[in-house]
């Protein structure tokens, strides 16, 4: 059973969400090799997948460029798209000859529209996962740059498209004919008291885990955390390629012999910047969230909304982020006691989706 994967690389949410589906899958197709496309760097897939696969490095997908974390940068999402889109024919045909070549029998999207029209080049079904699609964001943006309306449209009707669509709750936009998931999250490995002894943290230590999904985090704040000499703080950076301390923090590699769900496990609070991802593996693992919002990106309602009702958190103000004045809003959340709730994994059930679509296949 060989699929192939176009996912956004826009921060490493996608590519968690891609990876917990085709994981869940492996379980019911021990045979399951995953042909990926994307820009998300290859060391991603191999500490999250459980299959085989090959990566082929593309620029499936620009989503929004940034200026940081919670900052969106238009005029540069603009050029990315307009350099990218609409893809050229003999791209698509030359994907079209890669999957059949690899004997590609289905397509999962996780909201790169390349995807879709690649597999309608080569003539095979297409799977989209979502929980929102970039024309619902773009459409934002059209007040401030009015070609956002263009991609918007295009998208739109590229992602009309797919045979098939998914969507991983919390949903922004429901979609009559899609088949609803629960939140999909990679499944940690590692118990909380054996990821807090490979960090070298005492089990009554407040752990506080600092992640944006995938986009560089600033200390600029460092020194603020040092002065909360009873908790201890990790952050996973792309500056540093071993483990780091300084005092009362641990600075991780983005590529780390941790895995990054065994951390958020091992948390008592994760905070950052408001993403599907963390979202979803902080609500599987039963723990809190101190998050910023971006504003004017769409989704964060959506999330907000979800994470107010199933999970002890609270919204920081993003002026704070850089100065680290949201240390203040922790004392009250680690004194919440999170639920631990078993709740269904949407991977399983996405899982299930794909083998009976593969099986309407082979009849």
């Amino acid at each position: 059973m060989t699929i192939a994967c176009f996912v956004s690389p826009h921060g490493f949410g996608h590519a968690a969400r891609t990876c917990a589906i085709l994981s869940a899958l492996a379980i019911r197709q021990p045979q399951l090799h995953a042909l990926i496309f994307t820009r998300v760097p290859p060391w991603f897939f191999a500490e999250s997948l459980a299959c085989s696969f090959e990566y082929v490095a593309l620029e499936t997908d620009v989503g929004m460029a940034q200026h940081s974390a919670l900052a969106e940068d238009v005029p540069a999402t603009l050029a990315r798209l307009e350099q990218l889109w609409p893809p050229r024919r003999a791209l698509l045909d030359a994907l079209a000859q890669q999957m059949r070549e690899a004997q590609c029998r289905m397509v999962l999207c996780d909201i790169a529209p390349l995807g879709i029209l690649a597999a309608r080049a080569a003539g095979l079904p297409s799977v989209l996962v979502e929980n929102f699609t970039w024309d619902w964001i773009y459409d934002e943006y059209t007040g401030d740059a009015t070609r956002m309306g263009y991609f918007a449209a295009s998208f739109a009707s590229v992602f009309a498209q797919a045979t098939q669509r998914i969507q991983t709750e919390p949903v922004c936009v429901p979609h009559a004919a899609a088949l609803t998931v629960p939140p999909v999250s990679r499944a940690p490995r590692a118990s909380r008291a054996a990821t807090r002894r490979a960090l070298g943290i005492a089990a009554t230590t407040p752990l506080i885990l600092l992640t944006n999904g995938g986009v560089e985090t600033q200390l600029s704040f460092k020194h603020a955390l040092h002065e909360q000499t009873a908790w201890h703080f990790v952050v996973p950076t792309s500056g540093i390629t071993r483990l780091h301390r300084e005092k009362n923090c641990t600075l991780l590699p983005w590529q780390s012999d941790l895995y990054h769900p065994d951390i958020v496990r091992a948390a008592d609070v994760v905070v950052g910047k408001l993403g599907y991802s963390t979202v979803a593996e902080v609500y599987h693992a039963g723990g809190a969230l101190a998050y910023f919002t971006r504003p004017k990106f769409r989704e964060s309602a959506a999330l907000a909304a979800f994470v107010a009702r199933a999970l002890p958190s609270v919204e920081l103000p993003p002026a704070s982020f850089t100065t680290g004045a949201w240390l203040e809003y922790l004392p009250a959340l680690l004194a919440t006691r999170a639920p631990r709730h078993a709740c269904a994994n949407g991977a399983d059930a996405a899982a299930q989706l794909f083998v009976a679509a593969y099986t309407q296949i082979r009849r």
